[in-house]
């Protein structure tokens, strides 16, 4: 389903909320679930949490080679670009 802000989610994901968010909301996801993001510019940023239990994300910018983001840290931070 879209949320209306040009991203498309497949998967099952979680939504949260908090102060420690940006905008204070965040979406999380396991293994296997996606997404897809459409915007017109040149710069996207993807800020999240780095955490004891997080693993790699694989992204692929247009048609461009996937690279992997190490979303683990020792300690939980929230808000990383």
């Amino acid at each position: 389903p879209s949320d209306g802000k040009g991203f498309t989610f497949t998967g099952a994901w979680t939504d949260q909320t908090g102060s420690e968010y940006v905008n204070e909301t965040n979406t999380w996801a396991n293994q296997g679930a996606s997404f897809t993001l459409k915007f017109s510019g040149t710069k996207v940023y993807l800020v999240g949490t780095k955490d004891p239990n997080h693993g790699k994300a694989t992204i692929r910018i247009d048609d461009g080679e996937p690279i992997q983001v190490d979303t683990h840290a020792d300690e939980r931070s929230t808000g990383q670009i």
